[in-house]
């Protein structure tokens, strides 16, 4: 048997993991930020199961400096601090491996590089395969027929494992030692390797391909020309000093018997406490199966020493680097970078996007709804131990009412209440065609009721006729979680749920914005109480608060095979029953309420839950009801145009390349444009050695040169084609013959809504052929016309009514144009002399100051040297010094308070705004700046669409409210009623929120949706 050896990397795969979910990290309800050690877990779990190695340790770096460090004092001196939440997690890294019983290596005077070093060359010699887990490219000079390095799955891609051939194609060598000679010429500005000046990747390729080495190099000068040859001459001691720190140790004094490292069963009591205290519930249950019983916030005592591994014992120190300390040999590649990583697994963690950049959704790693986190104070938490309640252990009265003389007396009990809670349980997760198997009534803590429907469709549409009067009284309210889903269906089986309501989901995302907001995890936090296990895909009534509405195949059909645990009733009445779980969840809406409630108030948030958010609920169900038309003829002809379109530009780019490829294959695209035409001097590369060909890099490519701008255009009309032309015909509903999204109220962060099934918040305006797509959208009927309502730069607005800043107040007062009133301020000349150029630089600053755009973000936007945009933004702050005050005053109200909020008080919380590492505590001052704005834009068109829809509604109009796109809202208009909706629409718009600033609101009407925008 083949002895595998796995030596992980520990400093670099915590740093990697941590900063893969630096913008949306993972927090316990205790608010401890566990993205490394679920990353690092996660990396390590994907590792034992999938390559099963027989050998197995994890090595790291210490305070102590090493000889690097004497010799070159300046060695990472530029090294930015370790994030404070990284600094804490380590600790928690280490009791995770020793309850894996996987052993700590660390060796003083030495980095991790040195021991995996020094440990691989000892395995080759007694007969071990081995694999160095790391991200980190300077392993590649240790690769041998036996050593491969195993770079762990980044951005979705999986696991790349490199052998000799990867890394001798990679680095253009003949030998995987001469990677530590290409590095020494190119140096390392993250370890502050200063390397040969002047001299880059690919210039030090090609070098040490002619010459074999630094040394020979050196040698050899005489045969050089020009800068090279000079450079080198004048830096020889750079180059050898360089090579001297770029080459890992093999012969480091790790007295470490590798026999010592075999992979050992865990200890399978200690990770259950580890899954519980950090609320791992997912992997806990993957690994010991649905019995594992999660919690929150459970603190189990801490041995001292916590982290010192077995191989300890074998001569190694555990002296770890320290919390808080960045230590002068922190890991070479142990750095944030500007390219955002993300950890992928199989079920668990991965990434989306909306259409803003402040919007970015992270999905929920115990497989709920989208979540983000939040900066809360520990004592803030609620604090559940680890022992979780169920249904077994609480008296409980879940009765069913299945027949007539039973479900009358339960109307008449709920008829009584002011309120009531209820679940749906359905077929399936698709609103429109779902089955309503059951519904769930609780009126009282601990008490439920469960009303089965018939198989037999009549018969089912007759019985629901019974709860028509309950679901529709306006009297009643209504309670429940993620509400908007049980609504819709009601709304498809023909009732229109009416009444105040209150939803769980929403509320907990008000409370805790940038938290989970699943019904099994908030049980959990504020009721100290675990549920039932959540019903197989498609159950409505067992969901975790996700967006069910999404259409997925739901592969059951009867609750009859639902199979709940051998569990005992507290009430002493029996075993669980397949109607338990809907009951309970009822049960639950009520009690998290009694929670919430008190913290909707103590949070500041009564307004936004009560004015915005719980009366936006029907206006949504309404309009996802309406759904659009759109004309499907015209989009197949346009894809086929498209099709046209995208052969001839693909036939017309090979032949100005000179051959066929595949332009949608990155590596041959790369190889063509910079290899074989040469179109750049110094091509970016990836980690893996492939050239980029990205958006953004082709775009600041294309300018000079036709294929590139070819094939841009190639990739747009082929995003057309799949994404919309294509995917827009499929999305039309049969029965109604017109498309309906749906609309997410809890996806973001700033308060925007989210379009999915299909995203209607994305389809392009502004190039001709996007409108081509907008063309397809059009009116019920002759009687319809399309009416767009779009509110005008109401972002700008909002800075100027926040910043107060008078000359963007007297812009819009004036009515003159905002964007050439900014450039005649920020070049000093008249509004005439203003040229389209500068107000188009004028533009980008506007737009971008509320998103914290830097001089070189703006120098990539607008093609111009740094040192200009840098000039444009110094000149637009000193001619508008209320913008600038208005970002330090709410930075400053940031880091004082933990959280910034809009006009109507709705927060987002800024956990990292004091952190020391500069990287983060950037982003979140970004962050922190566009929240207020970007959140503000959202509560406005929130509030008029509640009270458009009111004022529709109780005129009895015909016209109807459709789609909701950023700052635009799209009616199906009735011709008749013309005269009488759009000074409707426009004033309630208008006075959706008093700012002090005036609001404009562009309207247009027409046969389409780009005809009425």
């Amino acid at each position: 048997m083949v002895k595998k050896l796995f030596l992980l990397d520990g400093m670099a795969l915590v740093y990697r993991a941590h900063f893969a979910l630096i913008s949306r990290p993972i927090l316990t309800s205790k608010g401890v930020n566990t993205s490394a050690l679920y990353g690092f877990t996660q990396t390590l779990l994907d590792i034992l199961k999938k390559q099963q190695p027989t050998h197995l340790a994890v090595a790291f770096d210490t305070q102590a400096p090493t000889a690097r460090h004497a010799e070159f004092p300046d060695y990472k001196a530029t090294r930015e601090a370790m994030p404070e939440d990284l600094s804490l997690a380590l600790p928690h890294v280490c009791r995770m491996l020793e309850a894996f019983k996987v052993p700590v290596l660390t060796c003083d005077g030495y980095e991790a590089d040195d021991i995996i070093g020094t440990l691989v060359q000892r395995a080759e010699k007694e007969g071990f395969q081995s694999w160095m887990v790391t991200p980190d490219k300077d392993f590649g000079q240790l690769i041998t027929e036996n050593i491969f390095l195993y770079k762990p799955s980044r951005m979705g891609d999986g696991v790349e494992i490199l052998g000799v051939p990867e890394i001798l194609n990679r680095w253009g060598i003949k030998s995987p030692d001469q990677v530590v000679d290409v590095l020494a010429l190119m140096g390392d500005t993250s370890d502050n390797i200063p390397g040969v000046p002047g001299i880059g990747e690919k210039t030090a390729i090609k070098l040490i391909a002619q010459h074999g080495s630094v040394e020979n190099l050196l040698a050899h000068t005489s045969e050089l020309k020009g800068r090279v040859k000079e450079t080198l001459e004048t830096n020889r001691d750079k180059a050898l000093l360089s090579k001297r720190l770029v080459t890992i140790i093999r012969d480091a004094p790790c007295p470490i018997d590798l026999e010592s490292l075999k992979v050992q069963p865990a200890d399978d009591a200690k990770l259950k406490e580890l899954f519980v205290e950090f609320e791992f519930n997912s992997i806990g249950r993957r690994l010991f199966g649905e019995d594992f019983k999660g919690g929150r916030g459970f603190q189990p005592p801490r041995a001292s020493g916590a982290g010192v591994s077995p191989a300890t014992s074998a001569g190694v120190s555990p002296a770890l680097l320290a919390p808080g300390t960045p230590g002068p040999a922190g890991r070479r590649d142990a750095r944030p970078t500007t390219e955002e990583l993300q950890l992928t697994s199989e079920t668990e963690v991965g990434a989306g996007t909306s259409s803003s950049p402040q919007d970015r959704v992270t999905p929920d790693p115990e497989g709920s709804v989208p979540y983000v986190v939040p900066f809360t104070a520990p004592s803030e938490q609620p604090s559940p131990s680890a022992n979780l309640k169920t249904i077994a252990d609480i008296p409980h009265e879940y009765r069913v009412a299945a027949t007539p003389a039973e479900r009358a007396d339960l109307l008449r009990k709920l008829e009584k209440n002011a309120t009531f809670s209820f679940a749906l349980d359905t077929a399936g997760t698709e609103a429109r065609e779902t089955r309503i198997l059951g519904v769930a009534f609780s009126f009282k803590p601990h008490t439920g009721y469960y009303v089965p429907m018939p198989d037999e469709p009549t018969e089912s549409k007759r019985l629901l006729e019974e709860f028509r009067p309950l679901f529709e009284s306006a009297q009643i309210e209504k309670e429940g979680h993620n509400l908007k889903f049980d609504l819709s269906v009601l709304k498809w089986h023909g009732i229109s749920v009416r009444g105040k309501l209150f939803d769980t989901m929403i509320a907990h995302s008000l409370i805790e914005p940038e938290m989970r907001h699943g019904l099994n995890y908030m049980s959990e936090v504020f009721l100290g109480y675990s549920a039932l296990p959540s019903l197989p895909e498609g159950r409505g009534a067992g969901g975790e608060g996700s967006i069910p509405s999404s259409p997925r195949p739901s592969p059951l059909d009867s609750l009859s095979s639902v199979v709940l645990p051998d569990l005992r009733s507290a009430s002493g009445e029996g075993g669980l029953t397949k109607e338990d779980r809907p009951s309970e969840t009822s049960d639950l809406h009520l009690q998290l309420r009694a929670a919430l409630e008190p913290l909707l108030k103590e949070k500041g948030q009564e307004r936004v839950f009560y004015e915005i958010e719980s009366p936006l609920i029907s206006v949504l169900v309404d309009m996802e009801h309406e759904g659009i038309k759109v004309d499907a003829a015209a989009l197949a002809d346009f894809a086929i145009q498209l099709s046209k379109e995208i052969d001839t530009l693909e036939k017309t780019i090979c032949r100005m390349a000179g051959t066929t490829f595949n332009l949608n294959s990155p590596k041959q695209l790369g190889q063509i444009l910079f290899d074989v035409m040469k179109i750049c001097p110094a091509p970016k590369k990836t980690k893996t050695g492939q050239y980029t060909t990205d958006e953004q890099t082709l775009a600041a490519l294309a300018p000079d040169h036709e294929i590139v701008r070819l094939l841009l255009e190639h990739r747009t009309a082929s995003k057309l084609k799949s994404t919309y032309a294509e995917a827009l015909p499929a999305a039309i509903w049969p029965a109604t013959g017109r498309i309906h999204t749906t609309y997410n109220q809890v996806a973001t962060t700033t308060g925007r809504l989210n379009s999915q099934n299909p995203n209607l918040q994305n389809i392009p305006i502004r190039s001709e052929r996007g409108q081509e797509i907008r063309k397809a959208f059009i009116p019920r009927d002759i009687h319809y016309r399309l009416l767009s309502a779009d509110y005008s730069q109401i972002e700008l607005r909002i800075i100027a009514a926040l910043s107060r800043e008078p000359g963007l107040l007297e812009a819009f007062r004036t009515g003159v144009d905002v964007h050439t009133a900014t450039a005649a301020k920020v070049y000093g000349v008249f509004l005439e002399m203003v040229t389209p150029e500068m107000r188009r630089k004028a533009k980008m600053v506007n737009y971008g100051i509320a998103y914290g755009i830097s001089a070189f973000g703006l120098s990539q936007r607008l093609g111009i040297p740094r040192k200009e945009a840098a000039g444009i933004i110094e000149q637009y702050f000193t001619q508008f010094p209320g913008i600038r005050k208005y970002m330090d005053d709410t930075m400053a109200f940031g880091r004082e308070r933990g959280y910034v909020e809009t006009v109507t008080g709705r927060r987002r919380y800024i956990r990292d705004i004091n952190s020391s590492n500069n990287t983060v505590r950037s982003s979140a001052e970004r962050n922190a700046i566009n929240a207020p704005i970007q959140g503000s834009a959202a509560d406005m068109i929130k509030v008029a669409m509640i009270n458009i829809h009111r004022e529709l509604t109780q005129r009895k109009l015909k016209t109807r409210m459709l789609l909701q796109v950023h700052d635009e809202l799209v009616f199906d208009l009735h011709t008749a009623e013309e005269n009488e909706v759009l000074p409707m629409i426009e004033e309630k718009m208008k006075t959706a929120i008093a700012l002090d600033v005036p609001i404009v609101v562009e309207m247009g009407i027409g046969a389409t949706w780009l005809q009425a925008h």
